[in-house]
């Protein structure tokens, strides 16, 4: 079970249960890749339904891939976040929706920023294929 989902978002033979979409997160990793993060908030409720926290820190160039359970008829938030504040240095993310590996989205990124925390969010709905901005 994926930390801070419930019973009913738990992956189970690579298929998601009662209701969701299984969605799968790519995230690509570049120089200080132990500064990415990233995670998935539900729209509707305001919560986070899943997060890298469980699989960090990231090593430098290496691809992962997770597999998360989301709501399908709920719009939903990619957050990409870095502890530096300086961007994600060239690392990227994207998304496919798991029962048909259709991309949501692809190329997800962070540009250098100031700060001690940067945040960017891409909005879109598991059960769909485009994705939405806000």
């Amino acid at each position: 079970l994926l930390a801070g989902l419930t019973a009913s978002r738990e992956v189970v033979g690579g298929c998601c249960v009662v209701r969701t979409e299984l969605v799968l997160v790519e995230l690509s990793t570049s120089r200080w890749g132990d500064e990415v993060g990233w995670r998935i908030e539900n729209l509707a409720l305001g919560t986070v339904v899943a997060n890298s926290s469980q699989y960090t820190p990231y090593s430098d160039f290496t691809v992962y891939n997770h597999s998360v359970c989301l709501d399908g008829d709920v719009k939903h938030a990619f957050v990409g976040t870095d502890t530096a504040g300086d961007g994600w240095q060239g690392a990227t993310a994207s998304l496919r929706r798991g029962s048909d590996g259709c991309l949501v989205f692809a190329g997800f990124q962070m540009e250098n920023a100031p700060g001690a925390r940067f945040e960017s969010s891409f909005p879109f709905l598991a059960d769909q294929v485009s994705a939405y901005l806000e």
